[in-house]
């Protein structure tokens, strides 16, 4: 789980919304979940493009694992899978929204809960949460 801890004004913010691909980037690539070994042939074929076969091989190897690739239910499946964490987060939170509309615009965007069915998921979890003890 990597983690930024910069100074203020540094590009965390900056550099989260690229990797979620909330903001285009402009150059290079961005791996997220890549076998180790993969990095490693990617980074070998990166430094030598040379030949029409270690082109093509790199193009399947990016086209596979570079999220910058990667469009429609496969970025929103990778989404799921990532977040950012704001230091505050309670400034993150829309003050002119419902806290159910907060928990619940992801659950609908990625998929997870039918609108008909959010109320009930929605408290559900709401009674879970405040079920658990914070130490």
């Amino acid at each position: 789980m990597p983690r930024t801890c910069r100074e203020s004004g540094c590009g965390k913010t900056t550099l989260g919304k690229t990797i979620l691909r909330l903001l285009k980037p402009t150059s290079g690539h961005i791996f997220f979940d890549t076998p180790p070994d993969v990095l490693i042939e990617i980074e070998k074929l990166l430094e030598k493009q040379s030949s029409k076969e270690n082109k093509d091989k790199l193009r399947e190897y990016l086209s596979q694992f570079d999220t910058t690739t990667f469009k429609g239910e496969r970025l929103r499946s990778l989404r799921r899978r990532m977040q950012i964490v704001y230091q505050d987060p309670r400034t993150s939170l829309n003050p002119r929204m419902f806290v159910k509309d907060i928990v619940g615009e992801p659950l609908i965007v990625h998929k997870l809960v039918k609108k008909v069915k959010l109320k009930r998921k929605f408290w559900k979890c709401l009674k879970w949460s405040a079920s658990q003890r914070c130490i």
